[in-house]
């Protein structure tokens, strides 16, 4: 009986024991609960993903339309394709 007794006043600790570190730690919809802020980094990405160390220049007229026809073909992709 001592080891039901153990395991049952084991899980309302752990139970206690949880709620009460949620209650401390979490307070919904505040800035630190939503992680990070990475400020300036994506000035740095370029568009296949690498950081570089200086700002990027802005994108040409040309070089927007590159990544918009990019983005439209990848997102079409499985469009239109018979599964087997």
């Amino acid at each position: 009986m001592d080891m039901v007794e153990d395991t049952d006043s084991w899980r309302v600790q752990e139970q206690e024991d949880i709620i009460r570190k949620y209650e401390k730690r979490h307070r919904a919809g505040l800035p630190e609960d939503k992680g990070p802020v990475l400020v300036g980094i994506f000035e740095n990405i370029d568009r296949f993903g690498i950081l570089h160390e200086t700002e990027l220049p802005p994108l040409t007229a040309w070089e927007a339309k590159q990544i918009r026809q990019e983005t439209r073909r990848k997102s079409h992709e499985g469009e239109g394709q018979e599964v087997i």
